[in-house]
């Protein structure tokens, strides 16, 4: 059950991580490399995310770590998006502006989360396909 309910809650996060991206797009292009870093890490959490969804493998529903790892990521990437899109002092006033240097630090973060993201996808993957066969081969 605590599973099922994980699971669905990644691909709830997942849906708003999209969204928020859309909101931070000025600041991302803003940041330079480090921006441009962290769309590329993004194309490929989205594309291994969503093949993870479609694949409709059973090792992607099942590890909590793997889910509660995407959520955590969301949750991170939320804090930034309310910090720079929600603070009233950064809508009222022009004195006080958001350093370039915190957007860029986050973005490599996050970037690098991604990277890790991607690699368990494709490991879990590999792995999964390895006791597929090996479980074949015993019948």
């Amino acid at each position: 059950m605590i599973k099922k309910v994980i699971y669905y809650g990644r691909i709830v996060c997942f849906i708003l991580y999209l969204l928020m991206m859309f909101f931070m797009l000025p600041y991302i292009y803003q940041s330079g490399w480090p921006g441009i870093l962290f769309l590329v890490m993004l194309v490929l959490f989205v594309s291994s995310t969503l093949w993870s969804l479609l694949s409709n493998r059973a090792i992607f529903k099942e590890m909590v770590s793997y889910n509660l790892i995407i959520i955590a990521l969301t949750l991170y990437f939320a804090v930034i998006t309310a910090r720079l899109l929600l603070d009233p002092r950064l809508q009222i006033s022009t004195l006080y502006t958001v350093n370039i240097e915190y957007c860029q630090t986050n973005f490599i973060i996050l970037s690098f989360v991604m990277l890790g993201i991607v690699l368990n996808t494709i490991i879990l993957y590999l792995n999964s396909e390895f006791f597929e066969q090996k479980k074949k081969k015993r019948q």
